[in-house]
């Protein structure tokens, strides 16, 4: 066996924002966006309430003054398929399903010139990373941030 010695800067994910700064991905915590859903099927008042308790989660992942950025998940009225509702729809069993895509993502960026601040990100995708869902992946690069990294507090919404 060969070990192989790494260093801290080999390991890392650079996105390059429009603005043409860096974002270096420090870390990426993820988990089933239903997790702890024991019974039930989600609509949109338990979503609305799901992403607002992921991103007061998020929040504690970032350091003090670090400003957490929701890029809006897609919404639909099925889990896996088109249609796969329907049934619990025409027995009355549920009026209006909605679900989320079933992976939450919070990832911890780094943003070096001019200051050294971080900004998380909350995301939602289909599958455990990686690779980011394409459409997250260009709405992290939409991401702009001011000349000191963190032009807002508290949650902006990206959508």
């Amino acid at each position: 066996m060969r070990l192989v010695e790494l260093h801290q800067e080999e390991l890392h994910c650079k996105l390059a924002s429009t603005d043409e700064r860096h974002l270096t991905l420090n870390e990426l915590h993820q988990w089933m966006t239903y997790a702890g859903l024991l019974e039930g099927i989600p609509d949109r008042e338990m979503n609305d309430w799901c992403i607002e308790q992921h991103v007061q989660r998020a929040a504690c992942y970032g350091s003090p003054g670090s400003r957490t950025t929701l890029i809006q998940p897609a919404r639909r009225d099925f889990l896996r398929r088109p249609g796969d509702m329907e049934p619990m729809k025409r027995h009355g069993l549920h009026e209006d399903p909605e679900w989320l895509p079933v992976v939450m993502c919070v990832g911890i960026f780094r943003h070096v010139p001019p200051t050294r601040s971080h900004l998380v990100v909350v995301w939602y995708q289909d599958e455990f990373a990686f690779p980011l869902d394409g459409g997250v992946l260009s709405q992290l690069r939409a991401i702009t941030l001011d000349a000191t990294g963190s032009s807002l507090s508290g949650s902006e919404r990206v959508t």
